[in-house]
């Protein structure tokens, strides 16, 4: 099954002349895969959290950003009126 559909890849147009494929296809030894340990996935949540607080603190730099438009606070505030009554 899989070498019907590799060789279904190997024939397509688009990846036929595709040095990556190609690549893939010549490996005579199994690619090697990262293994992460447990201190790696620790220090990546770390990072992930330290960039997520960091964000937090500074603020989103286009929410300060407000143009004020009379047209829209017009209809905003007859809509808000028309709620309330």
């Amino acid at each position: 099954m899989h070498e019907v559909f590799l060789i279904r890849l190997a024939f397509h147009a688009n990846l036929r002349d595709d040095a990556n494929l190609e690549l893939f296809l010549v490996q005579e030894k199994p690619i090697e895969k990262k293994v992460e340990t447990a201190g790696s996935m620790f220090m990546g949540l770390m990072g992930s959290m330290v960039k997520s607080v960091a964000a937090g603190v500074q603020g989103d730099v286009l929410a300060a950003h407000v143009e004020e438009e009379p047209f829209f606070d017009t209809n905003k505030d007859f809509i808000l009126k028309y709620h309330r009554t």
